[in-house]
């Protein structure tokens, strides 16, 4: 049954919908758990703070310092964050490092982005996250030429 949302519709149980979210299922898994993670400003707080942090991550601590939260309330947010796969944890010593998982992360994001501007009758517009590079440079090219 289409779900109107902003004027348009949305078929959830088409073949391509469907084909879609097992796709980002199987690599992923339940991406509703990952946006229920996502949906607390704490653990938003954390990702923002462990995306340009890297591969290494961040102590606990750290991460609790940053943002203000103390040790029981952060131990919470990041569980939450790990059980949905946005964050992995490793020790060293006695501290626990949380860092973020890009690859989990980009499979989300690139769900929310893949279809986009599918239906629109012109195409994808300039900042369209699903153009492809090439179609970009070759607009910011046409952009510089014409300043």
């Amino acid at each position: 049954m289409p779900t109107p949302l902003s004027g348009l519709t949305f078929d959830l149980n088409s073949s391509i919908f469907v084909e879609q979210l097992n796709n980002v299922m199987v690599m992923f898994g339940d991406p509703t758990r990952a946006f229920e993670a996502l949906a607390h400003d704490v653990r938003l707080a954390v990702i923002r703070l462990l995306i340009p942090a890297g591969p290494d991550g961040l102590p606990a601590g750290v991460i609790g310092d940053r943002i203000g939260q103390l040790p029981s309330a952060l131990s919470f947010h990041l569980g939450r964050l790990t059980n949905a796969g946005l964050v992995g944890m490793r020790r060293v010593g006695r501290n626990q490092y949380y860092a973020v998982d890009y690859q989990q992360l980009s499979a989300l994001i690139g769900f929310l982005v893949e279809d986009c501007c599918g239906s629109a009758p012109a195409g994808c517009m300039p900042g369209c996250p699903s153009m492809p590079q090439k179609v970009k440079a070759r607009d910011r090219q046409k952009m510089a030429a014409a300043s």
